[in-house]
């Protein structure tokens, strides 16, 4: 049963229903306030994340980046370090090539031997600076021995009294020793000399200063018969005993 209109009944269910109707609408509104904030906050949350992952990549680029530049680095060190071995090495070699060409040679430069006929054989040796430079300090000498070819024997060195040239040696200069055998070989043994039974050993050392202050040495041995016998006045190398730094 409704409440007849006008009367104080009537007036209070239509305030209610009014009242009732203004709470549904603002219910609707709130549903949608809230919903909306939802979605801004969903928004906000997906820019957020949006964010986060560009930045993820971006630190990810970076950090390729740094490692692209540090490998570079590396690299570019790494190239350095052997151009700079490389550039030792050739400047090195350059040295070498030009002391190789600027220091001085000495060695033998030609021999002879005379008088073998009469027991007491005269040996002459020239040596020479065959380098560009002098050589300082010089100190040379010669010895002669007669002995059995191939050698079974050691040669002796120069007695301590046998004097020895000293000084320097210019380029292209020589300087000539003679060695006689003394005491002359014995009258009924001196058609063995030149042969391989009387072969004549003359040999010697030279022992110099370049002018890059390094000590050198050439060592030489000469025969006068061996296995190729006589031939004139000239002698030839030893198979053994040459030698020179």
């Amino acid at each position: 049963m409704s409440a007849k209109e006008g009367t104080p009944e009537a007036e209070r269910q239509e305030e209610e229903r009014r009242e009732k109707a203004a709470n549904e609408r603002g219910l609707v509104v709130a549903t949608w306030i809230l919903a909306l904030v939802t979605g801004l906050l969903f928004l906000a949350a997906a820019i957020q994340a949006g964010l986060f992952v560009w930045q993820l990549g971006y630190m990810r680029e970076g950090m390729k980046d740094a490692t692209t530049a540090a490998r570079a680095s590396k690299e570019s060190a790494e190239t350095a370090k052997l151009q700079a071995e490389i550039a030792s090495g050739t400047l090195q070699t350059m040295r070498d090539i030009a002391e190789r060409q600027l220091r001085a040679y000495v060695g033998i430069s030609g021999s002879s031997i005379a008088d073998v006929q009469t027991g007491a054989p005269m040996a002459t040796v020239i040596i020479k600076n065959f380098g560009q430079t002098p050589a300082y300090d010089v100190e040379a000498w010669i010895h002669l021995w007669v002995a059995e070819h191939p050698l079974n024997e050691v040669l002796p060195d120069a007695p301590p009294e046998m004097k020895k040239a000293k000084g320097t040696l210019y380029p292209g200069s020589t300087l000539i020793f003679q060695m006689p055998k003394d005491p002359p070989v014995k009258k009924e043994y001196i058609h063995l000399l030149g042969t391989s039974e009387g072969t004549i050993y003359v040999y010697g050392g030279i022992i110099y200063r370049d002018i890059f202050n390094n000590r050198r040495f050439t060592k030489y041995r000469l025969i006068y018969g061996g296995p190729h016998g006589m031939t004139g006045n000239l002698m030839g190398n030893d198979r053994e005993g040459n030698e020179a730094n």
